[in-house]
């Protein structure tokens, strides 16, 4: 018995030797795109696999050229990878899933990654041809007014403790901050500030509340209200912002 489980473990080391030596013979290629479809150079490009084959090689990167094309030539044949974006300034939900071809062949992404949101740590749109803000804070009182300039909508925080929708819709009509003319979200624009993966909560860390939802102006059906959850489960605990469209 110990003899054949020898022979075992020789069989599986002299495998992972093999698929380490010969496995990277994949190539792949891609490029990426700001939300106006520019090219976007000199941006850090991440392929990690999605179940890598062995421990230290399941993350590649590379860099964009002046043309926004990335291409990795070391990846791992008919293999998951899921392609993402890396910036230190910033973060993005953008990113690709794709399988590599067979050893020795190139596969190019059927679409550009296109980046239409990039958030910084502090919850700043970001524009990543830039890299500058394209959302500021300012402050009226005690109250923050976010400027959102790439959506070209502001924004107002209602208190952050658990309000009705009756309550939250009463706040925005006397809301007369910075000239007034403040109203509830509507759905798309509370989507705005959700993004998958980002932030506590998955909203832009400059919209954060402990609420686990948001109140909406629109209305779910007759009988009942609509807001944007914000965590899974126990859906008590709304919150009112308020919203209007920038003024130039």
């Amino acid at each position: 018995m110990k003899k054949q489980t020898s022979w075992l473990v020789i069989a599986m080391f002299v495998g992972l030797v093999m698929i380490a030596g010969c496995g990277k013979q994949s190539g792949l290629k891609g490029k990426i795109l700001d939300s106006k479809s520019h090219p976007i150079s000199k941006l850090k490009i991440i392929a990690k696999q999605v179940s890598p084959i062995i421990k230290g090689y399941e993350q590649f990167e590379t860099t964009t050229s002046s043309d926004g094309t990335f291409e990795f030539t070391k990846l791992y044949p008919s293999s998951d990878y899921v392609i993402s974006v890396y910036h230190t300034n910033w973060s993005t939900n953008a990113e690709a899933r794709v399988t590599t071809g067979e050893k020795g062949k190139t596969t190019t992404l059927l679409y550009p990654i296109q980046i239409f949101i990039a958030v910084n740590a502090e919850g700043y749109q970001m524009d990543p041809q830039t890299n500058k803000p394209r959302c500021i804070v300012t402050t009226e009182g005690a109250i923050s007014i976010i400027t959102d300039l790439f959506f070209e909508r502001e924004w107002v925080l209602g208190p952050d403790v658990d309000t009705t929708y009756d309550e939250a819709k009463a706040w925005c009509a006397g809301l007369s901050i910075a000239g007034g003319g403040w109203r509830m979200p509507q759905q798309e624009e509370l989507r705005i500030s959700y993004i998958t993966g980002l932030g506590e909560k998955d909203i832009r860390p400059a919209f954060k509340t402990t609420g686990s939802f948001v109140w909406s102006g629109e209305k779910f059906d007759a009988k009942s209200d609509w807001g944007l959850p914000l965590s899974s489960g126990d859906h008590h605990g709304g919150r009112a912002f308020a919203v209007r469209s920038l003024k130039r």
